[in-house]
C-alpha cells in the first residue's frame, strides 16, 4: 500500500488495496484472468463507482475545512472591531462630558432667539391686521363717494333729458303753427319769386328758388324735429365740451376701428412746412386707370408747392390686384390702405381711416378736400375758395352739396337701405353728399375725437354729417359743388360728378388744364 500526500492519494491507495485483495484471493484458486473474463463489465463499473465515491468524500471534507477556517477568521475580526468600538466610545464619552457645559449655553441662546422671533412675528401680524382694516375703511369710503357722484350725475342727466323733452314739445307746437301759416302764405311767396307759378310743395319751391328757401324749410319743418331727437342718440354727452377735455367724461367707445395700416405714406405731409390743401380721393382697389388719370390731370397740379394728394383704398383678397397695387404704392407712395375689405358699404371705414391718419401723420394740413374718384375737379377754383377763408372760420368749415329733407330708405332692394336697428328715426339730419366735402384740419381733428363715441352707420355721408352736428359744426351748402345740374361747364364750379370712364376723365382733365 502506497502512502500519498493529500486526500486524493489516500483515496487512490484505498481503491488499489481493495482491488489487490480481490485479485490475491481469486488468483490462488483460478487466476485473475480466468476470473475476470465473465465479469469484465461489472468489474469496471464497480471500479468507476468506487472512484466517484472516493472523490465525493474528499470534496465534502475539503469544504468543511474551508468553512471552519473562514469562521475562525471572522471571529478574530469581530473581536478586534469590538475592541476598537469600545475605545471610541470611551473617547466620545470623555468629549461629551467636556462639551456638556457649552451645549447648555448654546441651548439657552437658541431659546432666547426663538422667543425674540416669535415676538417680532406677533408684532408684524398685528401691523398687517391694522393696515387691512384701514384699507377696508378707505375702500368703503371711496365706494360711498363714487355712489354719490354717480347718483348726482344720473340726476343731472335726468334733468337734462326732461329739459330736452320740453324743448322737443315746444318745437313740435312751433312746427304745427308754422305749417298752418305756410299753407296760408305759400301762394304769396311763390308769386313773388316764381312769376305766375304757384308751387304748394316745398321740394319744388326749393329746387326753383335756391338755397334760401331750403334753409327756411330746414329751420321750420321736420328737420328741426330730427335734430332735437338725435341729441339723445346714441350718447347723452355734450360733445363740444368732450372735445376740449375728454378725460373728464367717464364714457366708453361704442364705435371702435380695429384695423391696421397696410400702406402708410408717412412722408406725404412732412413736418417742415404747412400743407395748404390735402386732397383725399376715395378709390376702389381695382380702379388703376382712374387713379392714373387723376395723377395726370388735376392731381398733377394738386401735388405742386405745398399741396398734397392721397388715395384711400381697402383690402382685396385677389393676389394679382394686390400685387399691382403694391407696385403702384412703391412707385408713387400716395396710397393709404387698411386691412378691411374694399366694397361700397365700407366707405365709412375709409372716412374713419383717413380721419385717424390726418390726426396722427398730417397734423400740419390746413384744409382738407374729400372727393370721390369719379369727380372732376377744377383745382384753380378750389384754391381760390380756400384762400378766401379766414382762420376764424376754419373751426366751422364743413361745406358741400347739402341735402335737407332726406329720409331713411326702408326698401330692401334699395342701395341705401337702412334697418330700424341701424337707424331708428324717420328722418336724417342735414348732411353733405360724400362726393365732395370742403373742410379744415381743425374740424378733422375734432371729428377724430368724436367718431369712436358715435354709433356706426354704413352710409358715409350721413355718418360724417351726424358726427359734425354733434361737435357743433353745421354743414353748409356750397353752390360751386356740382353733381349733375351743371352739365360739362366747369369754369364756374369746383367739382363735377359722373366721370367713371378713365378716357373721358383724361380728356376733360386735359381740356381743363389747357
Amino acid at each position: 500500500m502506497v502512502k500519498g500526500k493529500g486526500h486524493n492519494t489516500q483515496r487512490e491507495n484505498a481503491a488499489l488495496a481493495i482491488l489487490h485483495f480481490f485479485w490475491k484471493r481469486k488468483k490462488k484458486k483460478m487466476g485473475w484472468r480466468t476470473y475476470l473474463k465473465p465479469h469484465k463489465f461489472t468489474a469496471s463499473l464497480i471500479c468507476i463507482i468506487i472512484l466517484w465515491m472516493a472523490l465525493y468524500l474528499g470534496y465534502i471534507s475539503q469544504s468543511i475545512t474551508v468553512r471552519n477556517h473562514s469562521k475562525s477568521q471572522q471571529l478574530f475580526h469581530d473581536k478586534t472591531f469590538n475592541s476598537e468600538l469600545n475605545s471610541k466610545e470611551i473617547e466620545n464619552s470623555v468629549t461629551h462630558a467636556q462639551d456638556f457645559g457649552t451645549r447648555n449655553l448654546y441651548h439657552q441662546s437658541t431659546t432666547n432667539i426663538m422667543r425674540n422671533k416669535s415676538q417680532k412675528i406677533r408684532e408684524l401680524t398685528t401691523m398687517k391686521t391694522r393696515i387691512k382694516s384701514r384699507n377696508e375703511e378707505q375702500t368703503k369710503s371711496n365706494a360711498i363717494t363714487l355712489k354719490t357722484r354717480l347718483k348726482t350725475r344720473e340726476n343731472e342727466h335726468r334733468e337734462s333729458n326732461v329739459s330736452n323733452m320740453s324743448t322737443l314739445r315746444n318745437t313740435y307746437f312751433i312746427k304745427n303753427k308754422y305749417q298752418k301759416n305756410l299753407k296760408e302764405n305759400s301762394t304769396l311767396e311763390t308769386k313773388r319769386d316764381v312769376r305766375k307759378k304757384t308751387y304748394y310743395d316745398i321740394k319744388e319751391v326749393s329746387s326753383l328758388i335756391g338755397s334760401r328757401i331750403s334753409e327756411i324749410k330746414m329751420n321750420f319743418t321736420e328737420k328741426l324735429w330730427c335734430e332735437e331727437a338725435l341729441k339723445f342718440y346714441p350718447l347723452t354727452i355734450n360733445f363740444t365740451q368732450f372735445i376740449k377735455n375728454p378725460s373728464k367724461f367717464y364714457v366708453f367707445p361704442i364705435n371702435k376701428h380695429p384695423f391696421d395700416f397696410i400702406f402708410n405714406p408717412i412722408r406725404v405731409c412732412g413736418v417742415e412746412r404747412e400743407v395748404f390743401i390735402l386732397s383725399v380721393v376715395k378709390s376702389r382697389v381695382n380702379n388703376f386707370f382712374l387713379r392714373s388719370a387723376i395723377r395726370a390731370t388735376w392731381g398733377k397740379v394738386a401735388r405742386q408747392g405745398n399741396n398734397r394728394v392721397v388715395f384711400l383704398l381697402g383690402y382685396s383678397a385677389d393676389k394679382t390686384i394686390m400685387g399691382t397695387v403694391h407696385q403702384e404704392s412703391m412707385k408713387y407712395d400716395d396710397m393709404i390702405m387698411e386691412d378691411f375689405t374694399d366694397y361700397y358699404y365700407n366707405t365709412t371705414r375709409k372716412f374713419a381711416m383717413v380721419v385717424r391718419w390726418i390726426a396722427k401723420y398730417c397734423t400740419n394740413a390746413r384744409f382738407i378736400f374729400l372727393v370721390d374718384e369719379d369727380v372732376m375737379v377744377n383745382y384753380v377754383n378750389l384754391v381760390a375758395f380756400f384762400r378766401g377763408i379766414s382762420k376764424e372760420d376754419e373751426g366751422t368749415l364743413f361745406e358741400g352739396k347739402l341735402h335737407y329733407t332726406e329720409k331713411p330708405e326702408r326698401d330692401t332692394s334699395s342701395k341705401w337701405y337702412v334697418t330700424k336697428e341701424e337707424y331708428p328715426f324717420d328722418c336724417y339730419l342735414p348732411f353733405l353728399s360724400g362726393g365732395a366735402i370742403l373742410t379744415s384740419g381743425r374740424v378733422i381733428r375734432n371729428l377724430n375725437i368724436a367718431i369712436p363715441y358715435v354709433q356706426y352707420l354704413k352710409l358715409d355721408d350721413v355718418f360724417l354729417s351726424t358726427v359734425a352736428h354733434k361737435i357743433g359744426v353745421r354743414p353748409r351748402n356750397n353752390n360751386k359743388i356740382c353733381i349733375n345740374e351743371c352739365g360739362f361747364d366747369l369754369k364756374n364750379y369746383i367739382t363735377k360728378h359722373g366721370f367713371s370712364q378713365h378716357l373721358e376723365y383724361f380728356r376733360v382733365g386735359k381740356w381743363l388744364n389747357n
